[in-house]
């Protein structure tokens, strides 16, 4: 089925890498995340703080970390 979805920029940057890491197509990985997220139930607390999913988190910062900040982090090291 064909729908439209609004996505935060740093969201779909990242299900583009990997649905190209993968080799699939976008719907394909936003399909198993979208699963595997409502198999996970809505209480995210539950789950070890460590990994979210196949995803490893940060601990809480005092800073929102934006696809510009990491461009411009990557500016500064030249990466």
């Amino acid at each position: 089925m064909r729908t439209t979805l609004n996505i935060d920029d740093d969201v779909l940057i990242a299900a583009k890498h990997e649905a190209r890491r993968r080799n699939v197509s976008l719907s394909e990985v936003a399909t198993d995340l979208i699963r595997a997220g409502l198999r996970a139930g809505s209480d995210v607390s539950a789950r070890p703080a460590a990994t979210i999913g196949r995803f490893a988190t940060l601990p809480a910062r005092d800073e929102i970390i934006t696809p510009e900040y990491v461009r411009k982090l990557m500016e500064e090291k030249r990466i």
